[in-house]
């Protein structure tokens, strides 16, 4: 997978970033899980498998922005 966002973007550090706010997002979800005192049942799974889908989305969106609005800094 990060060799496939870095081939996109053709650079290695934009993905580093999408990569971190995926691996933050499901232990702070589990952690409010436990904080509320929610079960963590089937419904609560799929919730984590689509907030970890959702955050890897809009990742890669803002590293597309910024490549984008970069891009026409530099007159390209």
């Amino acid at each position: 997978m990060y060799m496939v966002l870095a081939a996109q973007f053709r650079e290695l550090s934009p993905p580093d970033h999408d990569h971190a706010l995926a691996a933050l997002s499901v232990p702070f979800a589990i952690l409010s899980l436990i904080l509320l005192h929610n079960p963590l049942d089937i419904y609560s799974i799929f919730g984590l498998f689509m907030l970890f889908g959702i955050v890897k989305k809009n990742g890669i969106l803002q590293v597309d922005l910024h490549q984008l609005v970069a891009r026409r800094r530099h007159g390209a």
